[in-house]
This record gives structure tokens, sequence and C-alpha cells, in this order.
């Protein structure tokens, strides 16, 4: 359970290991968070949140074409994802740990990556600016539906809309640049589509991808790091993330 998180791993850094592998989020809030950052760093270990889809195929063709201007310069992003609770996980949604806030669950903790790829995709964090969470359908003690507004240190304008209720699960992304629009897709099932629309051009990429091909890049990324080392965290994102999902959870329907 994501309440577990942190201190486990401040458990594990007692024993002064290579490397700590963390399920994202790294924690349902912020205490002993800095002092994880802390040890972690004397010690020199090796400390990555799993953002896997950071490896995954599509979203690194996107963050290429945005980092080629193919659009221009970014000025906003539309983040949504929808995953359905009650068929996602085998067993009754009801007693998982997704249901129950106070293990850490509810759909801004569960769907964090929706926090933090639009950061990792224009390389820039994400202010808080507004937002809110609730519970508008399922019987659970925890929120099945948010929305927020970020700003970046550069102005892009980011909205994220996170939802434990479509059937079947859907995440896209469209982004508005000065010369034109870009629109990823993925059904949780099939292929990616990534569509450039410009004035000088309108295209469709689509690309099938084995979403098991993101895992084993990550932990083969992983290992190479524990193997160098030099240490390496990416805390600095993960505990961001984590913040930003407090605010937007502290703002209630």
């Amino acid at each position: 359970e994501t309440i577990k998180h942190a201190v486990t791993v401040a458990r594990v850094l007692r024993q002064r290991p290579k490397g700590i592998f963390i399920e994202k989020p790294l924690s349902h809030g912020l205490a002993g968070l800095a002092q994880i950052r802390s040890a972690a760093k004397r010690q020199g270990t090796v400390l990555f949140v799993g953002y896997n889809l950071q490896f995954f195929k599509p979203l690194l063709k996107l963050k290429e074409i945005i980092k080629k201007k193919v659009a221009g310069e970014v000025r906003y992003m539309r983040v949504s994802v929808g995953q359905n609770l009650r068929v996602w996980r085998e067993g009754d949604y009801r007693t998982n740990y997704s249901a129950d806030a106070k293990a850490g669950g509810g759909a801004v903790l569960d769907l964090i990556h929706d926090l933090n790829y639009p950061a990792w995709l224009i390389a820039e964090p994400l202010l808080f600016i507004a937002g809110c969470a609730g519970t508008v359908m399922l019987p659970i003690d925890a929120e099945d539906i948010a929305e927020s507004i970020f700003q970046s240190p550069s102005g892009v304008v980011v909205s994220v809309h996170q939802d434990y209720l479509q059937y079947p699960g859907r995440r896209y992304c469209e982004i508005v640049g000065t010369e034109g629009t870009l629109t990823w897709e993925w059904s949780l099932k099939e292929s990616s589509t990534i569509r450039i629309d410009t004035p000088a051009k309108n295209r469709t990429i689509r690309i099938r991808e084995d979403r098991n091909r993101m895992y084993e890049d990550e932990v083969k990324w992983f290992m190479r790091k524990v193997a160098g080392g030099k240490g390496y965290t990416n805390l600095d994102e993960a505990v961001a993330d984590v913040r930003n999902a407090q605010k937007i959870k502290k703002h209630s329907l």
C-alpha cells in the first residue's frame, strides 16, 4: 500500500543498499521524505521511483517531437486519464487499498503518472494553481475523480483530469503550441497514436508497443545506474508530485 512506501524505504536505507526501486507514488504525504533524500545522498544509494511511462516508446517519441518544436513553443497541455476501478484489478475493488484514502488510495495518487509525465515532457516542474477532488459515483472512502490546473515556470498551462470511472480505460494528452497541436491517444490496450496538426503538416503516427517492454527497459536502466555506483535519485520530481497531489486532495468537491 502507498502508505507503507516511505517507512519501508527509510527502513531499507538503514541497511545501506546500493539501490532501491520504489513503486510510484513515493508516498501518500511529505512526512519523512526530506530525511530519505538526505540519507540516500549521504550513502550514495541509487533511489528510483518507478515512473515507467518515461520509458514508453510513444511518449519518448512525443517528447522528441516537442523538443524539435514541430508545433512550436508549447503553451498549453490538457492531460486526461481514466481507469475503471471496478475492473482494474482482481477481487472486490471496495477492499483494495485504492478505495481507502487512509491507505494512500484515490485517483490522484494512484494515477500520479499523469501529474508526472507532463512535467517530464516539457522538462519543467508543474506549479499548482487550483484543483479539487472528490467522490461522485463509487462507494469508496477515497476520491474517484479529480481536476487540477498547473503552470510551469516558463508559463505553460497544464490541466489534468484523473478518474476511476471510465470504461474502458483511456489516457490522452493534447499539446497546443505556437505553430500547431499535438495529440497523443492511448486506449491502455491498443496501440498509441500521435497526431500532428500544423498549417504545414497533418500527420498521424501509429506506434504499437508491448506494454511489458517499458517495464523491462525501466529495470535495465535502473540496474545500469546501480552498477555505475555513482548514486542517482529522482526524488525531487517524486516529492514534487506528492506535494501537488496533496494540494489537489486538500480541496474537496
